[in-house]
């Protein structure tokens, strides 16, 4: 059967059964709990843990290898989600995994299909849980390919983002007197790295930033100020 677990609560879903891909029998099921990180810090990795026992001798399910998936994961067994890596249950019953990425959604799963290296969205069970993620404080990088170059010659410049949630929006701007101009925009990938253009007008130094704009997640952020200067 198709069993989804949110919390140490296991959900039965008839509409996934009925649409299942493979059939499992069997008389001394894993059964699996999760429990979520708490609110991610920079800097410090996320580590989720949890436990595997048979369902009937409550036995340690000891070696059972399980598939973490991150943002994206949940309900449906179309949505594998963030891939994070394995994790393999000890003598103990108990299992973890440490990840640098920052996720709202952490699922468990055991059975996995795989064709290659991707995915099928298939498995036998998981389980899943949550981090609340609210009022983190933003934080981006910038640095520019070069420091000194023609003028009006395009410069590529790189950065990454904190927290890296895919879809960050960030925006490039130039000194101009006292003020900020919007010069560029660009959206952070799914592991938070981005990359701009800067194309210097004048001679002499050019003064950049960039700007995170904020989120329902977490707060806006600006680089350090870096100068390009043009010949």
């Amino acid at each position: 059967h198709t069993e989804t677990g949110v919390g140490n609560g296991p959900v039965r879903l008839p509409g996934l059964e009925s649409a299942a891909t493979l059939n499992v029998r069997g008389s001394d099921w894993p059964l699996l709990t999760l429990r979520a990180p708490g609110t991610p810090r920079r800097g410090k990795p996320s580590v989720v843990t949890g436990t595997a026992r048979l369902a009937k001798s409550h036995r340690a399910a000891t070696g059972l290898r399980l598939s973490l998936g991150g943002e994206g994961c949940g309900l449906a067994a179309s949505a594998p989600g963030r891939p994070l890596g394995t994790a393999v249950v000890g003598r103990d019953g108990t299992w973890r995994l440490s990840t640098s990425t920052v996720n709202s959604v952490w699922c468990a799963r055991y059975g996995e299909l795989t064709t290659g290296r991707e995915q099928t969205a298939s498995w036998v069970a998981q389980v899943a849980g949550v981090t609340a993620l609210r009022g983190l404080t933003g934080h981006v990088t910038a640095a520019p390919a070069s420091r000194t170059t023609a003028k009006d010659t395009n410069v590529r410049v790189r950065g990454r983002v904190w927290p890296a949630l895919g879809g960050g929006d960030v925006r490039l701007q130039r000194q101009v007197g006292r003020s900020w101009r919007e010069v560029g925009q660009a959206v952070a990938g799914s592991t938070g790295t981005y990359t701009l253009i800067a194309t210097p007008p004048n001679r002499g130094a050019n003064a950049y930033r960039v700007q995170l704009r904020g989120a329902a997640a977490y707060r806006g952020a600006t680089s350090s100020t870096f100068i390009i200067t043009a010949r």
